[in-house]
């Protein structure tokens, strides 16, 4: 399986943020990486809770992290993949695997798809950075490289998908599968180019998140939430 790796994100203006943070407590969505992991220390070490959402970072020391199951929701692509894609290959495709969410959510499909697949395999990993210029055109070779039936989209934009497809003139796959619901992804799924969305459903994480720092600060309405946050499977019928 061919990996197309692109440049790398900059995690130090993350890291930066945190550092310069003046607030009393933090919620982080950033990369798997050591900037990142030291800032957050550094600042949970002057006594400022970090809560990290969408994407873990389980080696720094934040007091939780509220998100979904990044890899039973690659597990879940799988599945519908392995059900709905017909005979041929599958291609994932991610923004970058320096966010765990992202590589979490590879792992899982990679995993369901050796459980659940009997017609498919998958044949290529792209890591397409939406300020790559050529990043449309490594796309567009793993595409033309054999009978792609279906894409997992594990976190390339909507709208950068959609416009790579379109300057190379390929045609949507027999299934899409990608995550979370926005403007792009609902005119996608209306236009039968995106099959299911799966939704971490955000705002749910940001309440969580708030509700759990209260807590720790003994504030009124404070709870002891769970983390845990449901993923949602969107079809265009459920819209």
């Amino acid at each position: 399986m061919k990996s197309l790796r692109p440049t790398h994100p900059r995690p130090e203006l993350v890291a930066e943020a945190i550092l310069k943070s003046r607030g009393n407590a933090l919620v982080v969505y950033g990369q798997d990486h050591e900037l990142i992991i030291d800032a957050i220390a550094e600042v949970t070490s002057a006594g400022k809770p970090v809560v990290t959402i969408v994407s873990d970072v389980p080696s720094a020391p934040r007091l939780s992290y509220v998100g979904i199951d990044h890899y039973k929701a690659g597990r879940c692509a799988a599945f519908f993949l392995a059900k709905m894609a017909g005979e041929g290959s599958i291609v994932l495709l991610c923004s970058s695997l320096y966010y765990r969410a992202e590589a979490e959510r590879i792992s899982g499909c990679r995993d369901g798809m050796a459980d659940h697949a009997d017609r498919q395999s998958v044949s290529a990993l792209v890591e397409l950075d939406e300020n790559d210029p050529f990043a449309g055109e490594e796309l567009s070779k793993a595409l033309e490289a054999g009978k792609v039936t279906g894409i997992y989209n594990a976190g390339v934009s909507h709208a950068v998908l959609g416009r790579a497809l379109a300057a190379h003139s390929l045609g949507p796959p027999r299934v899409l599968v990608g995550h979370d619901i926005s403007p792009d992804a609902e005119r996608m799924l209306q236009e039968g180019v995106m099959t299911l969305v799966i939704d971490q459903n955000p705002d749910l994480q940001v309440r969580k998140a708030l509700l759990i720092l209260a807590s720790r600060f003994g504030l009124p309405g404070g709870v002891a939430e769970s983390p845990v946050v449901p993923f949602t499977v969107l079809v265009r019928d459920s819209l």
